[in-house]
Formats: structure tokens, sequence, C-alpha cells
């Protein structure tokens, strides 16, 4: 599996491009993604796949794909930064923060036209609330801290596989990801630089 998931992150040069990039164009792709569906995207693949390995402590929550952060002046960036990781943890108990973001989400994804730029922004800052107590964060926490040109307002994150998930994913799971999602978001946001995390990186 650490293969594979390096080997994604680091075809993941292909999409990069240098200039500036469009906040309106990063919304709509977002928007576009947050259709997604855990189920619509995996079940046809039941075959292939322990579809158990898929967290389900949460519920229909679960089915919603974490769309990933985008930091409020990354757009400005003239250097910009996106942080990798594998997947988001098992779940185990339905907290307060997980039924905030999952209404924040859901608000962008049936949002008109008019609200979109609002119902992404709400979104991205409930993330932002929460992104610096994640287990996962203390990697770039120690880089912004070591650089002193960067915060969590700077940079950008997502996982390559946009739902939680016990242990580390099959590389099935990571290619339906990679050309549903992780691709088109890569896409859209233009990092120059793409840093993954998990296992091992923090003691590089």
């Amino acid at each position: 599996e650490k293969d594979v998931y390096e080997e994604r992150v680091l075809h993941s040069a292909a999409v990069k491009c240098i200039g500036p990039i469009k906040k309106a164009d990063v919304v709509d792709t977002l928007h576009k993604l947050s259709a997604l569906n855990k189920e619509d995207l995996y079940l046809h693949h039941k075959d292939d796949l322990d579809l158990g390995k898929f967290s389900s402590n949460l519920s229909e929550i679960e089915s919603n794909p974490f769309l990933g952060y985008v930091g409020k002046f990354y757009f400005d960036e003239q250097i910009r930064i996106c942080f990798i990781g594998k997947s988001g943890a098992e779940s185990r108990t339905v907290q307060s923060a997980d039924l905030e973001m999952n209404e924040k989400f859901e608000k962008f994804r049936d949002s008109k036209c008019s609200e979109r730029d609002n119902a992404f922004d709400a979104y991205q800052n409930t993330i932002c609330s929460h992104i610096e107590k994640w287990k996962v964060f203390k990697i770039p926490e120690l880089l912004m801290e070591k650089t002193c040109t960067k915060n969590i307002h700077n940079i950008s994150y997502a996982n390559i596989v946009p739902f939680r998930y016990k242990g580390a994913p099959s590389k099935t799971v990571y290619k339906i990801a990679w050309g549903n999602f992780t691709h088109h978001f890569l896409q859209a946001i233009k990092p120059h630089f793409i840093i993954p995390l998990g296992k091992g990186f923090d003691k590089i």
C-alpha cells in the first residue's frame, strides 16, 4: 500500500501549474465533488473490496466526502503548499465537530449559485477551527513553526481517500478515490509542493 500511496502523490506533480488560481474555480470544483457518495462510488466494486473496512460508526454522515481544506490566504500564495493524507481515521462516536462540519458541508453541497461562496467560506472556516486539533496536523504545524512564513490560513490539505477508513486503504480504494476525487482536487488548487502525511514522515 505504501508504494501505491507514494506513487499517486508523486504522480500528482503532473497536475502542478505555475501561476495564479481563481477561488471561483476551486469553489466550483469542490461543489461538483460534493456530489460524491461513498456507496455510489464503491458499492459496484464490492466484489473487489472489503466494504467493512470503511468506517460506519457515524451512520449516514460517513457517506459524505471530506472535500479538503483550503486556507483563506492560499489563493494569494506565491508558493502554494498542499498536505496530503491517506484517508480519514476510523470514527468511534459522533462528536459535535463531526455534526458541525457535516452541517456546513451539506449547506455547501445544496447551495444555490448566489449562496455558494458564503457556504464555501462557512464550511472551510469550520474545518479551520478543528483541523489544528487533529493528530495529522502535527507535521504542517512543525513546518510552519520552523519556516515562520505560513500559518493555517496559507496552506491546503486533503486526503487521497475522502472517507474514513479502518487502517490503510487498499490499492483499489486508492485508485477509485484518485480518479474520482484527488486528481480533480489537485487540478483545482494547483499546488507547487505536495507534502504527504503518514507513518514515518514525521521522522524525516
